[in-house]
């Protein structure tokens, strides 16, 4: 079978497997005819004196190209069908024993691992498959058909004299070599069966008869495409019209048109292409044997062998299991699905060829880009006394006018919330605390005990306390919530990258959402607050959208929406 480009270069390949060459042949006397007879005509009249200029615009020539093209499209429809249909069944025929080898290679794996039989074991093992391979290559002897094929077989000498012997009798017996190897490998199974080498229930290796049978089927179809050819009377009855057309035709370009050159090329070209397609039906309905355009009987032998010597490898007999690092949930493994969530995951990248890469045992996955900020925020927030001296640096240091410029210029509510930082040491490292609670309104009267300071002390402490906070915000929401901001910006400046950005904003997240969640719903004021801020930091791209059930809203509105008070 030739292997090719389909491209335009194709039409110069004309020696091997090509028609061209012998529609050539064939159409090429039209040509010399029809101009043979324009030149008779311009030396003695030859149309007259012949009666062929009568022959204009006959509706007989119309009429016999019609049947030609409909008998040609015939042809080749058969021709192809049974050249798809041949290819097939020798694939079904080595998928169906290959399956079976390699079945009972599965089935006496237990014999050999926990029995002790491991002689017995390999003994059948390599007499099933110089058998299997024996049979195949048999089978396509019969397929191809000429003495002179011979494909290769594994280790023929392998077997014993006595089963060589009966082999070399079956012609004088009238046996068929197949069916006879087909009933000896029946017999090596059955017998192993008995022995213990294959320990396994007759309703499952009864399905293993029944693969063989399937091959043996698909061999016999194959050999009817090879015993019966296109009928006679169809193939004589096209060539016999292709014949007179090819005189007819340039009788009739030569009343038609006047030029010499033109009449023969007119005629050339329409038979070049029925002849064309004629010889290419002929090639096809034989797809079997040895010529250019057959199927490649040695390709299928070779491909059989490699699936036999297959078996016999040592890790035929490798029981597969998952390593220690896979992936078992439901939720880790639809992340490969989607080649791109597989390294936003810190996860190799999974595909049918990845294994076949040579660094594929020494690949670095790929950092997770939450665990990208982990070291940061670990390094910033180790202590809490650390924490605290991050956030006094941040209060000296000037927002940035980024962040500044889209603060709310509107006075805030008057009461207020703050974060309060635990004074427990956080867990491992982490030092961030994300519990809530309400400050102390600094309108309430002061509680007893305070201790040796007079009531008239702590009202002119409290008056001093408000004329020195003039100018600053009375709500101290809106003085943590401008911190923390200060410290996001802070550290996105270090990391210089907006995607450190939105990961530090991911803490900040957790503990606004948390403050959502208990903030009582008395003050829509201190509401209105959060929700502006929030939608600002998120248009900074410094914190993720966060979504309330709002019906028929879009992502915008969500954010804005706010809770019946």
């Amino acid at each position: 079978m030739i292997s090719y480009d389909d491209n335009c270069c194709i039409v110069f390949k004309v020696w091997k497997g090509s028609v061209q060459l012998k529609a050539l042949i064939y159409a090429l006397p039209a040509l010399v005819l029809c101009f043979a007879i324009r030149k008779l005509n311009d030396v003695m009249d030859f149309s007259k004196v012949t009666g062929i200029d009568q022959v204009t615009h006959s509706f007989l020539w119309n009429a016999q190209t019609a049947v030609i093209v409909i008998l040609l499209g015939f042809r080749t429809k058969q021709a192809l069908g049974r050249f798809w249909e041949g290819t097939g069944l020798l694939h079904q025929m080595r998928g169906e024993w290959f399956d079976a080898a390699s079945c009972l290679v599965s089935f006496s794996r237990d014999a050999r691992l926990h029995k002790g039989k491991h002689e017995e074991v390999q003994e059948f093992r390599q007499t099933l498959i110089r058998l299997m391979s024996l049979m195949h290559g048999t089978a396509l002897d019969e397929i191809s058909g000429d003495d002179a094929d011979a494909y290769e077989v594994l280790d023929i000498r392998g077997l014993d004299s006595e089963l060589i012997k009966f082999l070399r009798d079956c012609k004088r017996y009238g046996f068929n070599r197949v069916e006879a190897l087909q009933h000896m490998i029946q017999v090596l199974v059955t017998h192993n069966h008995a022995i213990g080498v294959l320990n396994i229930p007759p309703p499952i290796l009864s399905r293993i008869y029944q693969t063989l049978s399937r091959g043996l089927v698909n061999l016999l179809n194959a050999k009817k495409i090879k015993h019966t050819v296109f009928p006679f009377p169809y193939a004589q009855l096209i060539m016999s019209l292709l014949l007179l057309h090819s005189i007819f035709t340039p009788v009739m370009m030569s009343q038609v048109v006047e030029s010499p050159v033109v009449a023969g090329i007119l005629s050339f070209i329409p038979l070049f292409g029925m002849y064309g397609v004629n010889l290419v039906a002929i090639e096809l309905e034989m797809p079997f044997g040895m010529d250019d355009n057959d199927l490649p009987l040695s390709t299928f032998q070779k491909e059989m062998n490699e699936t036999l010597l297959m078996l016999m490898h040592e890790m035929t007999d490798h029981l597969p299991q998952t390593s220690s690092d896979c992936r078992t949930s439901f939720e880790d493994l639809s992340v490969f699905m989607d080649g791109n969530k597989v390294a936003s995951k810190g996860l190799q990248r999974s595909d049918s060829k990845t294994y076949m890469e040579d660094d594929f045992w020494n690949r670095t996955p790929p950092v997770p880009m939450k665990d990208r900020f982990t070291p940061i925020v670990e390094e910033t927030f180790a202590s809490k006394e650390t924490m605290v001296k991050v956030v006094n640096e941040a209060k000296a240091t000037p927002m940035p006018p980024s962040v500044q410029k889209e603060l709310p210029m509107q006075q805030p509510p008057a009461t207020s919330v703050a974060v309060k930082v635990q004074d427990s040491e956080p867990p491992n490292g982490v030092s961030l605390s994300k519990k809530v609670a309400p400050a102390t309104d600094s309108t309430q009267p002061p509680k007893a005990g305070i201790g040796s300071q007079s009531r008239e002390q702590a009202a002119a402490s409290s008056s001093s306390s408000c004329q020195q906070s003039v100018t600053a915000s009375n709500d101290k929401k809106e003085e943590d919530f401008r911190q923390m901001i200060v410290v996001g910006a802070h550290l996105g400046e270090l990391r210089h990258s907006v995607m450190s950005i939105k990961s530090s904003a991911d803490v900040l997240s957790d503990a606004i959402s948390d403050y959502r969640q208990s903030m009582s719903t008395s003050t829509t004021a201190a509401l209105r607050t959060f929700d502006s801020i929030s939608m600002q930091l998120e248009d900074e791209k410094l914190m993720p959208k966060v979504f309330h059930g709002v019906p028929n809203a879009d992502s915008t509105s969500c954010l804005i929406a706010l809770p019946a008070v």
